[in-house]
């Protein structure tokens, strides 16, 4: 699964489709969409289950993102991973921020 987002939405993943709307890119330490927002962690939030969501670019560490060498992608602020919540594997389901687990919903791969 990849991601796609909306703007002023919760970013959700879905199967690969090749749109714009999946294709993020890291810029300094940041992920940006296509139409140069951020993924962003909602109210900067420590807790889990945190709503991952796109938001405008700020910099704040909220919307700051590591991807380790075992594909775990972390906001250091709250060192929590990006999460597909509930372990759906379903198109919509949502991202939040959750302990990090080492579970496959919580793995992610630059590509």
């Amino acid at each position: 699964m990849r991601l796609i987002a909306l703007t002023g939405a919760a970013v959700f993943a879905v199967a690969l489709n090749n749109t714009n709307a999946q294709r993020w890119t890291f810029t300094g330490g940041t992920l940006r969409s296509q139409n140069n927002k951020c993924m962003d962690v909602a109210w900067g939030s420590r807790d889990n289950g945190a709503v991952i969501q796109i938001a405008n670019c700020s910099g704040n560490p909220a919307q700051q993102f590591v991807l380790s060498g075992a594909g775990d992608l972390v906001n250091p602020q709250s060192n929590k991973c990006v999460d597909i919540k509930d372990w759906n594997g379903n198109d919509g389901a949502a991202l939040i921020q959750y302990e990090c687990h080492g579970g496959a919903n919580q793995k992610w791969h630059r590509g």
